[in-house]
């Protein structure tokens, strides 16, 4: 084997593996289940008024690179739903008191009548979309006057850590 060939492979192993290690520190390190460990969470201090409405309350930290694969899911939600009298909240870490939301992005939506009817990511899997989408079968129901209560739903997708107080202060 020539020097030459010998040099061409190994630059051809040098940039694949910086291409493996930026795509894991950009995607991979992102990568994980929903914490659903929180089964005690009631949302107590979260709704606001519902004035009989169903509000979808949607969990967004700003510094999260996994947002993205939320935001065109979220767009269609609100044009679909909207016109249907559903509100739509976004709550970011400096718009909320201290909670225990295990991750964001996330989702906790509620009946008109401000009863908890689903906490937990927005799907499974990494893009969000109506096929995989939690989001839609609960509103359904909820449109159809049935509270399906599910709460603490697990979920392998893009999360980060909700950032608690101390990382706030």
């Amino acid at each position: 084997m020539a020097k030459r060939e010998v040099l061409a492979f190994a630059l051809i192993g040098v940039l694949g593996s910086v291409a493996l290690l930026s795509f894991w520190l950009l995607e991979w390190r992102w990568l994980g289940r929903f914490d659903n460990s929180l089964a005690q969470f009631d949302g107590q201090n979260l709704l606001a008024v519902s004035n009989g409405r169903i509000t979808v309350q949607q969990f967004i930290d700003p510094n999260c690179p996994c947002n993205r694969y939320v935001r065109e899911h979220q767009k269609e939600l609100q044009a679909h739903y909207g016109p249907q009298n559903v509100r739509f909240d976004f709550l970011t870490p400096s718009s909320l008191a201290p909670v225990s939301i295990p991750s964001s992005p996330a989702v906790a939506i509620w009946s008109g009548d401000g009863q908890l009817a689903y906490f937990g990511p927005y799907s499974n899997g990494i893009i969000c979309n109506a096929k995989t989408s939690f989001i839609e079968p609960v509103l359904k129901q909820l449109k159809t006057g049935e509270n399906p209560q599910i709460t603490n739903t697990a979920g392998v997708g893009c999360f980060c850590p909700w950032p608690d107080a101390q990382s706030r202060a």
